[in-house]
């Protein structure tokens, strides 16, 4: 979220920490080219809630729309890889994709 604000707001993250954050986004991609939800947590246990592994949709989505904001090359391999997660996970007739809750079955 802070790489997200600073695209408005340049000052709030100096080149050091925009750098550490893009570093550690690019390690937690799945080699699938998308994330997990538990790649961008830590998230407050909800016994209710499904268990997942692998790539999100929900996840996928928000990194790379955040690093579309953040002025990545749009031509970026791993960035590309996340866009291609996402083309193949769409549902092509709703345009919609199918994500868990993170709270609730």
């Amino acid at each position: 979220m802070a790489l997200w604000a600073s695209a408005g707001l340049p000052a709030i993250l100096d080149k050091m920490s925009r750098d550490s954050l893009l570093t550690e986004l690019w390690q937690t991609q799945e080699s699938d080219g998308g994330w997990s939800m538990a790649a961008l947590g830590p998230w407050a246990d909800r016994p209710a809630k499904p268990e997942s592994s692998g790539s999100s949709a929900y996840s996928t989505a928000l990194v790379v729309f955040t690093l579309h904001q953040a002025d990545l090359a749009c031509a970026d391999p791993q960035l590309e890889r996340a866009k291609q997660w996402l083309r193949s996970h769409q549902n092509h007739e709703a345009g919609a994709w199918l994500t868990p809750s993170m709270n609730k079955q």
